[in-house]
């Protein structure tokens, strides 16, 4: 789980260069772009999310792959679907299927 975290962790900081260019271009005095806001806002809104954790497939339990690899698509379906919550926090499983 460690390097799922990583990933996640660069996955979130991947904007980061870009906020900077525009930081960098911006003139003093000088309203943001609409685009620099935009991206701010979109970089807060997924590093709120990455704190407080979102959901993902439990990709740890082999019967849970075999159940996406059975996925229709539908959303009725992921009903049979394990899920975990991946945050900078210690990870936890919850488990969205009865066993």
């Amino acid at each position: 789980m460690p390097s799922l975290i990583h990933g996640s962790c660069r996955w979130v900081n991947r904007e980061d260069s870009g906020l900077e260019r525009f930081e960098q271009e911006r003139r003093p005095g000088r309203p943001p772009l609409p685009k620099y806001l935009e991206l701010k806002n979109k970089v807060e809104k997924e590093r709120e999310e990455f704190r407080t954790g979102f959901y993902m497939p439990d990709l740890q339990d082999m019967n849970n792959i075999v159940n996406l690899q059975r996925w229709d698509g539908t959303t009725g379906s992921l009903a049979q679907v394990k899920f975990t919550r991946v945050s900078k926090e210690p990870l936890a499983v919850e488990d969205k299927m009865e066993n």
